[in-house]
């Protein structure tokens, strides 16, 4: 704490703030670099993903710090532009999804089975059965990032182009 920090170190005035604790500036760099590995092994793991959760990234070696700290780390290296926040997903600076020829087919094909299912939508498990491929959850995801549809409860996937027509139609 602030109070057990001044009393161990009462001249050392290079101390880093981290939510209601403070730490040594090397323990600050060493858990920042940590959750920066943590990063880059989820891009490495889920190439199609927008970005980690913020909780799933609070695990292993970064899973014994409170809430308070941890989003002051991840506060700090998001001013410090070396990561990315996006809601509740924390990305890499400058990662970017990129897909594969295939993949970028398979997205194409995703947005025209939901467009061609009009206003009625496109039920998730519809979807899979017309697309039986495993990336298709991402690419719907990526698909909905882009603004491009939209899932809607109980109807299903329907088309931004879609839903515009109706809006300008009521």
């Amino acid at each position: 704490t602030p109070t057990q920090w001044a009393q161990r170190a009462p001249h050392n005035p290079r101390a880093v703030t981290l939510g209601d604790r403070v730490f040594a500036p090397g323990v600050a760099v060493r858990l920042q670099g940590q959750l920066l590995e943590a990063l880059a092994a989820y891009h490495a793991e889920q190439p199609l993903s927008l970005g980690a959760h913020r909780r799933e990234l609070r695990r292993g070696r970064l899973g014994h710090l409170p809430d308070r700290v941890f989003d002051a780390l991840v506060d700090r290296l998001s001013v410090n532009r070396l990561v990315h926040v996006d809601g509740p997903l924390v990305r890499v600076a400058g990662f970017a999804v990129e897909l594969t020829a295939d993949q970028a087919a398979l997205r194409a094909h995703l947005e025209q089975t939901i467009g061609a299912a009009g206003i009625g939508g496109m039920s998730i498990k519809a979807l899979h059965e017309a697309h039986p491929e495993p990336e298709v959850a991402a690419l719907l995801r990526l698909v909905e990032a882009a603004d491009i549809a939209i899932q809607v409860p109980g109807v299903g996937w329907v088309s931004r182009t879609e839903l515009s027509k109706l809006t300008q139609a009521l």
